[in-house]
């Protein structure tokens, strides 16, 4: 057929760029030498190269970095796509678009207003993850203070009441409310434990925050908030979590009987207390809701 070309003769002089003679004395017709990041190699020419010019080579790095540059354009691209398929989700999935009726003419219930609200975590029921600062003072202990119950017991019903009364005068305040309606927030969660009438021997004992309570329903009202209230602690802890003010997580905790938060003397203290404060509030304009116990451990239950 047509003109073979001729393969590669050797490997001349390393990065030196020195010549190698060996590679000069046996040359070949139709070969030229060209420098390269391997060394000298013999090329074929094509018609048109010029014999004795050398034929550039694109070195590894430069390879590198493209097929890096290249890697990195598609994973952009992805990251677009994906942040498209989130936001299209997120105003189209039921779990962030409140429920409306068949003819989306409004809430399931008619006339009812679409519920739209936050919790007030940390403040009744103190949970270290959102309140830290109160814990700090106890990085030092051998067994340092976890939830409510710890720190009230390290701290002695004094001590105690003071500092939790200077952080929940600061915590949550009637500016709160102010600046929750302003946002179109209309409801507020708000998290309580059994200890909160002060008067439980084994749980912050002469500790109270029933008034912080009052105050907060008395906001709601005034500001046109509606208020959750939630038993979010019982006794014996019914999940050993700290947002039951009894944690129950190693290493400082002690295991969990996932039954004893239902047994009778405890049922009927969280029973009494969860009367006490529905017949306190039976009468407010705000109160719509009362949570029976928060967060329950599931097999418990089964």
């Amino acid at each position: 057929g047509g003109r073979q070309r001729p393969l590669i003769a050797g490997v001349g002089a390393r990065m030196s760029g020195r010549p190698n003679p060996m590679h000069a004395a046996h040359a070949m017709p139709g070969l030229v030498p060209v420098e390269s990041y391997d060394g000298l190699l013999d090329v074929a020419l094509d018609d048109g190269d010029v014999p004795g010019k050398s034929v550039p080579r694109p070195p590894a790095r430069s390879r590198a970095m493209l097929a890096a540059c290249t890697l990195v354009v598609a994973l952009f691209v992805l990251l677009v796509a994906f942040g498209a398929l989130l936001g299209k989700a997120t105003h189209s999935s039921p779990i962030f678009t409140p429920r409306i009726s068949a003819n989306n003419s409004g809430p399931l219930v008619p006339g009812a207003q679409m519920m739209r609200g936050v919790n007030l975590g940390g403040w009744l029921v103190l949970e270290p993850w959102i309140a830290p600062s109160l814990f700090y003072q106890f990085l030092d202990s051998d067994t340092p203070a976890v939830d409510e119950k710890t720190l009230c017991a390290m701290l002695g019903p004094e001590e105690s009441r003071r500092q939790l009364t200077a952080f929940r005068d600061a915590w949550v305040t009637e500016e709160t409310f102010v600046k929750l309606q302003r946002i179109g927030i209309n409801t507020v969660r708000l998290p309580y434990g059994y200890w909160v009438f002060g008067d439980q021997p084994s749980f912050c004992p002469n500790v109270t925050s029933i008034g912080y309570m009052d105050q907060a329903v008395e906001w709601a009202e005034k500001h046109g908030l509606r208020v959750v209230l939630d038993l979010h602690g019982v006794p014996g802890s019914q999940n050993g979590f700290d947002n039951s003010g009894d944690s129950h997580k190693a290493p400082f905790g002690a295991p969990l009987d996932a039954h004893e938060w239902m047994m009778p003397e405890n049922a009927e203290i969280a029973i009494d207390v969860l009367r006490r404060v529905a017949r306190r509030y039976k009468h407010s304009s705000a109160v719509v809701q009362m949570g029976l116990v928060n967060e329950p451990i599931g097999f418990a239950l089964s």
